[in-house]
């Protein structure tokens, strides 16, 4: 590319902002385009995580995408993850067990804790289980306001925003709905569900519904993941919590899954008097194979997609990974698993 290139990124969501960010600070001259409206990042759980439930290849992308967290914790004003280790009993003892053999033999930092040393750690549990393993790594983020940071560090990085739709998409051009167009070198895409819309690969945007909980009288110093649960606690003691990182399925009543996750979470903490405070519904973007779609599109020379769940996790490792390949020419042996052409 240019001695300057210049590269249009389609979404201000946590991921494109942070590759907009990446993309400018290495030099390019960068054009964000985002409508504003309804972002994944904003109703997300948040965990950063590269836990069980993932292939080998995703752990790697994952893992290293931790790693990039942390080392652009500090960088970003506003950004602020929190490294708060997980506790997870959500399988048999014997997967259990090889999850953190498995996994730690991959240098993911793994211990199993037997039922003393969980109820020391979390008294607050009405009934400890009997092993967990401790996800000494993890952390979470408040996604949002993640997505709102790394704008604004992008921004004062000279990044251009254009508050406006993007309509399609070609080689080195992004139509805008009023009309214009904008060109550049390079175009990348990472407009969550609009991915879909504007590159023609097949993204659905799937719901999830996740429950704010009044106060709890205990404080709970981890996440957990008990059996098909995910909680986290605020500042304020109130308890966020889904049937999984992306949320609880919506497959019935609404109302009838939140009042059964405020359950659990009593039956959890054995505190009756937990009340709902709030229902908050996300809507992430999922591949068609549920895996993430990063990297040139085949039929349009020069663009880029970026979609993907979990946004979270991925976004800082992404982007310059993206950045990379898009400015050095570099091709990505972690992003290889995950391109887009599978998909088309």
């Amino acid at each position: 590319m240019a001695a300057t290139p210049h590269v249009a990124v389609v979404g201000a969501g946590i991921v494109g902002s942070a590759i907009a960010l990446e993309l400018a600070r290495r030099g390019a001259q960068v054009t964000q385009i985002d409508a504003g409206g309804r972002r994944a990042s904003e109703n997300s759980f948040g965990w950063i995580n590269a836990t069980w439930l993932n292939r080998d290849d995703y752990f790697r992308l994952r893992h290293f995408s931790m790693g990039v967290w942390r080392a652009l914790e500090g960088r970003v004003p506003g950004l602020a993850p929190r490294w708060v280790p997980s506790l997870l009993w959500d399988l048999e003892e014997g997967p259990l067990r090889n999850y953190v053999s498995g996994r730690g033999a991959m240098g993911y930092g793994l211990r199993l804790l037997e039922r003393d040393e969980i109820a020391r750690l979390e008294p607050g549990l009405a009934v400890p289980p009997p092993l967990a393993a401790l996800g000494e790594e993890e952390g979470y983020i408040d996604a949002g306001l993640a997505a709102e940071a790394l704008r604004k560090a992008a921004a004062a990085e000279g990044v251009r925003p254009v508050a406006e739709e993007a309509v399609s998409v070609g080689p080195g051009t992004v139509r805008l709905k009023g009309g214009d167009l904008v060109t550049a070198g390079a175009v990348v895409v990472a407009a969550g569900r609009g991915t879909g819309t504007l590159t023609g690969l097949p993204v659905d945007e799937v719901p999830g519904l996740m429950v704010l909980t009044t106060p709890l009288r205990a404080r709970i110093s981890h996440m957990l993941a008990p059996p098909e649960l995910l909680v986290r606690q605020d500042d304020q003691g109130r308890v966020l919590c889904g049937g999984e990182a992306g949320g609880s399925r919506i497959d019935r009543d609404g109302d009838a899954i939140a009042a059964d996750l405020v359950e659990r979470v009593r039956g959890l903490f054995g505190e009756r008097d937990i009340g709902l405070e709030r229902v908050i519904i996300g809507y992430r973007p999922v591949p068609a194979d549920e895996h993430p779609a990063i990297g040139p599109l085949p039929d349009l020379p020069g663009v880029y997609a970026a979609v993907m769940h979990s946004g979270v996790t991925l976004a800082p490792g992404v982007a310059q990974l993206m950045a990379d390949e898009i400015l050095d020419g570099t091709d990505s042996e972690l992003l290889g698993p995950f391109r887009p052409a599978r998909l088309l």
